[in-house]
C-alpha cells in the first residue's frame, strides 16, 4: 500500500509541475490572444484535476485562470467575456464530476464535492470578469479622452498657424498702401512751404 502511494506521488508531482508550467506559458498569450489564453489555462487546470489524484493540489492553478479571465474582460466586451465565463464554470463542474465518478464516489458525494469546489471558483471567476470589464471600460474611456485632447491640441496648433499666416499676409499687403500714403503726405506737406522758408530752415540748420 505504501509503495503504491509513493508511486502515485512520484507520478503526480511531475504532472503538477508540468501543468503549472503550461499555465504560465498560456498566460504569456493573454496580451495578444486573451480568449485563447483563458481557455488554455482552464484546459491545463481541468487536465490536472483529471490526471492528478489530489484535486486540492491544483487549487493554486485557479489563480492563473482568474488572472487570464481578468485580462480577457479588460480587453473585450461583455458579449465575449460572459460566455467564456459560463464555459469555464461548466468545465470546472464537469471536471470534478468526472473525477468523482472515476474514483468511485457516490452520486451524492460527487454532487456535494463538485458543488463545494465549483461555487468558490465560480465566485472568483465572476469577480475577475466583472473587475476586468470595469477596468477595460475605464481604460478605453481614458484612451478616448487622450485622443480627444490630442485632436484638440492639433486643431489649436493648426488654428494658431493659420492665424499667424493671415497676420503676415495682411502685414505684407498693407505695406504698399502705407508707402504711398507716406509719399502723398510728404508731398502735401512739402507744398505748404515756400522756397524761401525752406532756405531759411536750411540756413538755420547750417548755423546750428
Amino acid at each position: 500500500m505504501l509503495s503504491r502511494s509513493v508511486l502515485a506521488l512520484a507520478f503526480s508531482l511531475p504532472l503538477a509541475f508540468l501543468a503549472f508550467a503550461a499555465q504560465a506559458a498560456a498566460l504569456l498569450l493573454a496580451t495578444r490572444w486573451p480568449v485563447l489564453a483563458t481557455l488554455a489555462t482552464m484546459a491545463g487546470y481541468v487536465i490536472a484535476i483529471l490526471v492528478i489524484n489530489a484535486p486540492s493540489w491544483v487549487a493554486p492553478m485557479q489563480l492563473a485562470v482568474v488572472a487570464s479571465l481578468f485580462l480577457l474582460g479588460s480587453r473585450h466586451a461583455a458579449r465575449v467575456t460572459l460566455p467564456v465565463l459560463g464555459v469555464l464554470i461548466l468545465a470546472d463542474a464537469a471536471a470534478f464530476a468526472s473525477w468523482g465518478s472515476v474514483y468511485g464516489l457516490t452520486l451524492g458525494a460527487i454532487f456535494a464535492f463538485a458543488l463545494g469546489q465549483v461555487v468558490g471558483f465560480a465566485a472568483s471567476l465572476a469577480a475577475a470578469a466583472v473587475l476586468g470589464l470595469w477596468w477595460g471600460t475605464q481604460t478605453r474611456r481614458v484612451e478616448q479622452l487622450r485622443a480627444l485632447a490630442a485632436a484638440e491640441r492639433r486643431v489649436a496648433s493648426a488654428n494658431a498657424s493659420i492665424g499667424a499666416a493671415e497676420a503676415a499676409f495682411f502685414a505684407v499687403v498693407s505695406v504698399p498702401p502705407l508707402v504711398f500714403a507716406l509719399a502723398g503726405a510728404i508731398g502735401y506737406v512739402s507744398e505748404q512751404f515756400s522756397a524761401a522758408q525752406v532756405a531759411d530752415v536750411r540756413a538755420a540748420a547750417d548755423r546750428a
